[in-house]
C-alpha cells in the first residue's frame, strides 16, 4: 500500500523536523557569551527568563540567583531595593519567582497571593504559618514597600484595563457610526450582546470588528426594525388623529406600540397596533441589518387608521351631545372629564372596549357616579364616604341621611344646592345628638347612685364639658353622666367597637339595633323602644363591670329584681342565697352529664361536666346558634324552674349535648384514649353485617 506508506513517511518527517530546528536553535543560543546573553535577557519579561532557565543546564547556569541579569531586570521593574542586611534572606530572582508564578507553597491550591514576611505564596487556609526566624528592621521596611508596590501595580493594571475597555468601546461606536447608514449608540445600547463585546480589554482590530458585526447583526436588525415600525406607527397615528383634541390621544408615545398590554391603551387600539406591526414588518422583511430602510408610505394605511382610531372619539362626541341636550346642567361635569387624566381613561375605556350598543348607557352611568362623588365631596372629606359598591357615609346616621335625601343627589335634576344640604346634614346630626342625650337623661334618672363613679378627676369632668351634647345635660350630676356615657360609648361609634369576648349576649348586634333606632326618620322614630333597648344594653354592661360572674349568677340577680335601677349589692343572706343558686345549677348540670354518659355509646371524658358548666355560663367561644341552645338549656336548669327533669332535658337538648360530646372526643388527646373502644365497636358492627 504505497499511499499509506508515503503518508506515514510524510507524517514522520513533520514530527522530526521541528525537533531538529529546536535542537539547532538551542545549540546556537547556548554558544552566546554570558554578557551578550544578559543583554538579550534584559529585553525579556522576568517570567520568560525564569522559564528559559528551565530549558537545560546551560541556561540554568546562566540564570542562577547570582546572575547579573536579575539585578538588571529588578532595576528595570522599579521594585523596592532589597536592603543589604536582607541579602542572605531574599534574592532578586526569588522576588520575581514569587510575583510571576502561581500556586500555594504549602498545598495544591492555585493562588498568586504572596506573604512577604514568609517569602512564600500562601492561600487563605495556609496563612496561619510560623514566621521566618531571620528578621530585622530593614527587612520589615522592605516587606511593607513590597506590599505597597504590589498594590500600586494591581491598581495601575486595573486602570490600564479600564482605559483599554473605554478605548475599545469608543472604537466600536466610531466604526459602527461610520457605516452607511450609521448605526447609532442608542441602537447598540439596545442590543443584548453589545456590553459583552465591549468587555474584553483588547484593542479593536479589523478582524475583531468583523466578528463583532457578525455577532451583533441579528440584534441590530431587530432593534432597527422595532424602532422603524414604531416611528411609522407614531407618524400614522399623528396624521390620522389630526383635529382630535390632544388630551384624547396624548397617551401615544414611542413606548406604547412596543408593548402587548397597557392600562392607558384600549383593546381595539392595541389590536390595530398589532395589525400595523404585522404589515410594517412584512414591508421590512427583505432588508438586511446594514441596509437603509425605505421611507414610510403613510397613504397606504391612512384610510384604515382614520376609520379605526377616530371612531371612538366621534362616538364620545355624539354621546356627550345627547347628554347635554337632555341635561344641560351637566356641562361642567363633562368639561372636567376632559381635564382629568383618570376620567379620560375611563371614557376611552368605554368607547374603545364596551359593546357599541351599551356605550351610551355606560357613559351615562359614569356621569351619574361622577356627579354623585362630586356632590358628596362638597359635603364630606373623601375619606369619610364611599360610593361603591353602595353609598356609605362613615358618620353616625350619615348613610341614613343620604338615602332620606336621595332625590337631591339625582344627577338628572338641576336642584343641587350644597349650602342647603350642609345645613340639612347639620340639622340631622343635631337631631341624633338630642336623641342620644335623651337616652343619657332617661338612664341617668333611673340609675342607682350606687353605680356612679365617685373617683372622678377634675380633668375628666372638664373633658365632659367639651362634647356637643353636654349643653343638653348640664343640669345633671357629672358623675352620673360620665358613668352612663362610659357604658354607652359604643352606641355612638361606627368603628373600634369593643365588647366582651365571647359575645354571648350578642352585644355587637345590640349596638347595631340601638344605632338603627337612633337614626330612624322622624316619622318612624320610636323613643320608647330606643329607651328599652338602651336600658337592657346598659344593664348588662353594668353587670359585667360590677359583678361579672357569668350568666348563671346574672339570672339570679334578674330573679331578685336587681338591676341598674336598684344596684347589685347583696347582704349576707343574699350572698348565701346566690351561692345556693349556683350550686343548684351545678348539681342539675352534673346530673345531666351523668345521664348522658349512661345513654352515650362511649364513655364521655370526665372534663365534659366542667365544659358543660362553662358553656351554660357563657364562657366559651362558638357560633350564635350554639349560644341560643346554651341559653335554652340554662333556662331549663335554673332553680326557678320547678318542672325540671333530667330525662326531659336530655330529650329536649339531645342534639346539643351529643354535639358537645362528639367535639370533645374529636380532640386528639381523647382519641388516643378511646381509640381501642372505637375499633372494637367498628369490628362488632362489621360482624353484625
Amino acid at each position: 500500500m504505497p499511499f499509506q506508506t508515503s503518508g506515514s513517511l510524510r507524517r514522520s518527517k513533520r514530527l522530526t523536523l521541528p525537533s531538529q530546528r529546536s535542537a539547532y536553535g538551542s545549540r546556537s543560543f547556548n554558544i552566546l557569551p554570558t554578557e551578550l546573553f544578559d543583554d538579550v535577557c534584559a529585553y525579556l519579561e522576568p517570567v520568560d527568563v525564569l522559564n528559559l532557565g528551565c530549558v537545560n543546564r546551560r541556561l540554568a547556569s546562566l540564570t542562577t540567583s547570582h546572575s547579573r541579569i536579575w539585578r538588571i531586570l529588578y532595576k528595570n521593574a522599579g521594585l523596592p531595593a532589597i536592603p543589604t542586611t536582607a541579602a542572605n534572606i531574599v534574592s532578586h530572582k526569588q522576588v520575581f519567582s514569587l510575583t510571576s508564578r502561581a500556586g500555594c507553597s504549602r498545598c495544591p491550591t492555585k493562588t498568586k497571593q504572596v506573604n512577604w514576611r514568609l517569602l512564600q505564596r500562601v492561600c487563605v487556609k495556609c496563612t496561619q504559618l510560623s514566621e521566618v526566624q531571620l528578621w530585622n528592621k530593614e527587612f520589615f521596611e522592605w516587606v511593607e514597600e513590597m506590599k505597597n508596590f504590589e498594590a500600586a501595580r494591581v491598581k495601575e493594571r486595573l486602570n490600564e484595563i479600564e482605559e483599554i475597555k473605554g478605548q475599545r468601546h469608543w472604537d466600536i461606536l466610531r466604526r459602527f457610526g461610520a457605516m452607511n447608514p450609521p448605526i447609532s449608540e442608542d441602537i447598540l445600547d439596545e442590543c443584548e450582546g453589545f456590553e459583552r463585546v465591549c468587555e474584553p480589554p483588547v484593542p479593536i482590530t479589523d478582524r475583531i470588528f468583523v466578528n463583532i458585526k457578525r455577532l451583533l447583526a441579528p440584534q441590530i436588525r431587530s432593534v432597527r426594525v422595532q424602532e422603524t415600525w414604531t416611528e411609522w406607527y407614531i407618524q400614522l397615528h399623528t396624521i390620522a388623529m389630526e383635529g382630535i383634541p390632544k388630551s384624547w390621544n396624548g397617551y401615544m408615545s414611542m413606548d406604547v406600540p412596543s408593548i402587548d398590554y397597557s392600562e392607558n391603551v384600549a383593546g381595539k387600539d392595541l389590536n390595530f397596533i398589532r395589525w400595523c406591526r404585522h404589515e410594517f414588518l412584512a414591508d421590512l422583511d427583505t432588508y438586511q441589518w446594514s441596509d437603509a430602510f425605505p421611507a414610510f408610505n403613510v397613504d397606504k394605511y391612512l384610510e384604515e387608521a382614520r376609520r379605526v382610531l377616530r371612531a371612538p372619539y366621534e362616538k364620545y362626541v355624539e354621546a356627550e351631545r345627547d347628554i347635554l341636550n337632555r341635561m344641560p346642567h351637566l356641562k361642567t361635569i363633562l368639561d372636567d372629564f376632559k381635564d382629568n387624566d383618570c376620567d379620560l381613561e375611563d371614557l376611552q375605556d368605554i368607547f374603545w372596549n364596551v359593546d357599541e350598543k351599551c356605550q351610551a348607557e355606560k357613559f351615562e352611568q359614569l356621569i351619574q357616579s361622577e356627579v354623585l362623588f362630586s356632590r358628596l365631596e362638597e359635603l364630606f372629606h373623601p375619606n369619610i364616604f364611599q360610593t361603591l359598591p353602595a353609598v356609605e357615609i362613615h358618620l353616625l346616621g350619615g348613610t341614613q341621611w343620604f338615602y332620606q335625601n336621595l332625590d337631591a343627589f339625582d344627577y338628572k335634576f338641576d336642584s343641587w344646592n350644597g349650602d342647603v344640604m350642609k345645613a340639612s346634614f347639620l340639622a340631622w346630626q343635631d337631631t341624633i345628638a338630642i336623641r342620644i342625650t335623651t337616652v343619657y337623661r332617661h338612664i341617668t334618672a333611673k340609675c342607682s347612685p350606687k353605680l356612679f363613679d365617685t373617683n372622678l378627676l377634675d380633668n375628666q369632668i372638664a373633658q365632659l364639658m367639651g362634647p356637643y351634647e353636654w349643653h343638653y345635660l348640664s343640669d345633671l350630676d357629672p358623675r352620673a353622666v360620665l358613668t352612663v356615657r362610659g357604658f354607652l360609648e359604643n352606641i355612638t361609634r361606627l368603628t373600634n367597637i369593643h365588647e366582651g369576648y365571647p359575645d354571648y349576649h350578642g352585644m355587637r348586634k345590640k349596638v347595631a339595633e340601638i344605632q338603627s333606632l337612633l337614626t330612624e326618620p322622624a316619622a318612624t322614630f320610636n323613643e320608647a323602644k330606643l329607651f328599652a333597648e338602651s336600658s337592657l344594653y346598659f344593664n348588662r354592661k353594668c353587670y359585667f363591670h360590677t359583678i361579672g360572674l357569668g350568666l348563671i349568677v346574672e339570672k339570679f340577680y334578674v330573679s331578685k329584681g336587681l338591676d341598674f335601677t336598684t344596684g347589685f349589692d347583696l347582704d349576707d343572706a343574699g350572698v348565701i342565697e346566690r351561692r345556693e343558686w349556683q350550686n343548684k345549677v351545678d348539681e342539675r348540670l352534673e346530673a345531666i352529664a351523668e345521664a348522658l354518659n349512661k345513654n352515650y355509646m362511649l364513655v364521655i371524658p370526665p372534663a365534659f361536666s366542667a365544659r358543660l358548666k362553662s358553656v351554660v355560663n357563657g364562657s366559651f367561644c362558638g357560633q350564635e346558634s350554639d349560644y341560643v341552645m346554651a341559653k335554652a338549656l340554662l333556662m331549663d336548669v335554673l332553680p326557678s324552674n320547678t318542672l325540671f327533669g333530667v330525662d326531659k332535658c336530655l330529650k329536649v337538648h339531645e342534639d346539643f349535648l351529643n354535639g358537645m360530646a362528639n367535639k370533645m372526643l374529636e380532640n386528639p388527646r381523647y382519641q388516643e384514649i378511646y381509640f381501642p373502644v372505637f375499633e372494637s365497636l367498628w369490628m362488632a358492627d362489621v360482624r353484625n353485617r
